[in-house]
């Protein structure tokens, strides 16, 4: 990285370095939010990613598994769609879905909570929308996102969106839980890097608004792409424009807030390439792909369930808030795990493991020790008895 500052001094991801140049450091130590999962996605010879959660626990991704023709861009198979599920903590065997399936990359896709429409990136060979490339005399196929519908069992009406080009990608649909919302990833003009993450409204008739650029909270001077929104309107998205482990990292932002993204930091992300990022709230499982391990694979895990502490400290008969009262937050066995001290509030705010409801110790100087039990209250008080004056 000093070498990249060097060369780009004015870069917004060299200045971001230059600010905080412990940031992998900080980023390895950062508390996990996930906890990855013995079993993966690993068609054998293939890359896979791009996995998508649908109904009934179906699964779609992307691959180049049993792929007939080479791509001579990238000297692999073209890319297919493939069905598959999670069950008993096991994939069952992958199958394509020939209705979308063309003879150039497919996929891959987004799908409604009925699973009767989906959204899906192709190659622009099948529509012409090429651009001839100089070096290799080669055409480069532009990605285009279609629109499907499901009637009688089959993928059909497949149709592209209108802001589809022959000079620009729109690619890696993500549609909203309300099903109003596309986003997505593209190269188009007016982006603040080499691909962004932009929006559109889809329209009850049908038609779409004009796509909208997400800003500089989430996209950079580097690649945002593969963005997935959750049903609270949190977007992850993968970026080599922000600062992380390596390669593609996998960031999140909440869209009601316009926070800064956080990156996920490990395991989820490695000095590899990490990126494709999903989640199902009701299975508690989450999907991403990753080439640290050679091709790309997609990787399970779970989100650790965290349960947020607010503890407020006060004087037992005055009420008033103490401040610097000692937090001592004990494992089973009783023993000091942390410890924390109280604002001039009197309060203090920490995150556990929902699977135990830890203890803590409140200590101040000139008032009675007491042991607490913290419960599912939004709030814990803690009333401090002066200690007695001796006679």
């Amino acid at each position: 990285m000093d070498k990249f500052v060097k060369l780009n001094p004015a870069d917004q991801r060299a200045l971001a370095y230059m600010q905080n140049k412990n940031y992998v450091t900080e980023l390895k130590a950062t508390e996990q939010s996930f906890e990855l999962k013995k079993e993966s996605l690993n068609l054998e010879h293939s890359s896979s990613y791009g996995a998508s959660f649908g109904m009934l626990n179906n699964i779609y991704f992307v691959s180049t598994y049993k792929g007939n023709k080479t791509d001579n861009w990238t000297g692999e198979p073209y890319l297919n769609i493939y069905q598959t599920s999670f069950a008993n903590n096991a994939f069952t065997e992958p199958k394509p879905i020939p209705e979308l399936n063309s003879k150039y990359h497919d996929g891959p896709l987004t799908i409604n909570k009925e699973e009767n429409i989906i959204f899906f990136t192709r190659d622009g060979h099948l529509q012409g929308n090429t651009l001839k490339s100089k070096k290799t005399n080669t055409k480069i196929g532009k990605l285009g996102i279609y629109r499907a519908e499901k009637k009688e069992g089959k993928w059909t009406n497949i149709t592209p969106l209108p802001f589809n080009s022959s000079k620009y990608s729109v690619a890696n649909p993500s549609l909203s839980q309300d099903g109003k919302t596309l986003y997505f990833a593209s190269d188009m003009p007016g982006g603040m890097g080499d691909t962004d993450i932009w929006k559109v409204t889809i329209h009850s008739d049908g038609t779409y608004g004009k796509p909208i650029n997400l800003g500089a909270h989430i996209n950079s001077l580097g690649k945002e792409n593969f963005p997935f929104i959750n049903k609270d309107n949190v977007l992850y998205f993968a970026s080599n424009g922000h600062l992380g482990l390596g390669g593609y990292d996998i960031f999140k932002a909440d869209l009601t807030t316009n926070e800064k993204a956080k990156n996920l930091g490990a395991p989820i992300n490695s000095k590899s390439d990490d990126f494709s990022f999903a989640l199902n709230h009701a299975q508690n499982l989450a999907l991403f792909s990753s080439n640290r391990e050679g091709n790309d694979k997609i990787y399970l895990a779970s989100p650790i369930c965290k349960t947020e502490n607010n503890i407020i400290v006060k004087h037992a008969t005055t009420k008033q808030p103490l401040s610097k009262a000692k937090i001592s937050l004990l494992d089973k066995n009783g023993k000091n795990t942390q410890s924390l001290y109280t604002k001039n509030d009197g309060t203090i705010s920490f995150t556990t493991s929902c699977k135990a409801i830890p203890k803590i110790k409140v200590q101040l100087t000139n008032y009675q020790e007491q042991l607490v039990s913290l419960t599912a209250e939004k709030q814990t008080l803690v009333l401090l008895e002066p200690t007695p004056k001796d006679e």
